[in-house]
């Protein structure tokens, strides 16, 4: 039980991450639907990085792997939320970046608008467990996809950024 009430809030800050994530890129494609959560994300990111100098080849398996896992992957909070939920959501993000908030003082904005309830908020604990594997056997298939030193890149990458946010 204890895990559940430390899980919670980390699950729903995640999705609430992604959604933010989502309306921070406006000037790309659209990431509603299918594939706008996580995975796909992490891919996006991976195929960015210009440092890691990927083979055509290993692009082209990462594109693939995003097509296969985009649906697998998209966002519970889609599914969960009230329309009303989901406009409070987006004013208060909007409001905070506009009043220059970082990302985790967006991200506290935009969880405290949402109000979810005790059904939602157990709907998004299930959601999470459903999405642990797939996210685990995503990672293992990338990491099959990319050298060891690229992999090394990679947990550089992420593990920076997960500092860089907590310092926010």
């Amino acid at each position: 039980m204890r895990v559940f009430k430390t899980l919670l809030p980390l699950v729903v800050l995640a999705l609430l991450a992604a959604t933010v994530q989502a309306q921070d890129n406006k000037d790309q494609k659209p990431r509603r639907g299918p594939g706008a959560f996580g995975g796909a994300q992490m891919i996006d990111r991976i195929l960015a990085a210009k440092d890691l100098n990927l083979t055509d080849e290993q692009k082209t398996k990462l594109e693939d792997l995003k097509k296969e896992y985009a649906p697998k992957l998209k966002n519970p909070m889609d599914g969960i939320l009230t329309d009303e939920q989901k406009k409070a959501r987006d004013d208060a993000t909007k409001a905070a970046k506009d009043a220059g908030k970082n990302m985790r003082e967006t991200f506290k904005a935009a969880s405290e608008a949402v109000k979810l309830t005790d059904d939602q908020k157990a709907k998004l604990r299930e959601a999470g467990k459903a999405m642990r594997p797939i996210f685990t056997e995503l990672r293992d298939k990338i990491n099959g996809i990319l050298t060891s030193d690229q992999q090394e890149q990679v947990k550089k990458f992420f593990s920076g950024r997960k500092k860089a946010e907590k310092k926010e």
